[in-house]
């Protein structure tokens, strides 16, 4: 699956786990990428992120930020209102 994200600046994401293999890729802002509480990344522009399933994770959005995010297999515990608008994913909820 991939989608385009949109967030504005959010000091402090939840730690949570996912059962996919996110990859993000930041096409524009900074973004600070925790990992099981101890490993710290920010990523800019063409940062990339990428974690196997199942570990604990949080991100830190610092300025406003476009991403593009590729999981394996689909993520069905998408977050309602974090794709951008004009996706196929929004559409087709239409």
């Amino acid at each position: 699956m991939v989608q385009g994200t949109a967030f504005e600046p959010f000091p402090v994401g939840l730690l949570h786990p996912h059962e996919t293999e996110p990859i993000i890729l930041v096409l524009k802002g900074l973004v600070w990428a925790v990992t099981c509480k101890e490993s710290l990344e920010l990523l800019g522009p063409c940062g990339i992120w990428s974690i196997n399933a199942n570990p604990t994770h949080r991100v830190e959005y610092v300025e406003d930020t476009e991403a593009i995010e590729v999981v394996s297999p689909i993520r069905l515990d998408n977050p309602v209102g974090h794709t951008i608008s004009h996706t196929f994913f929004d559409q087709a909820d239409s």
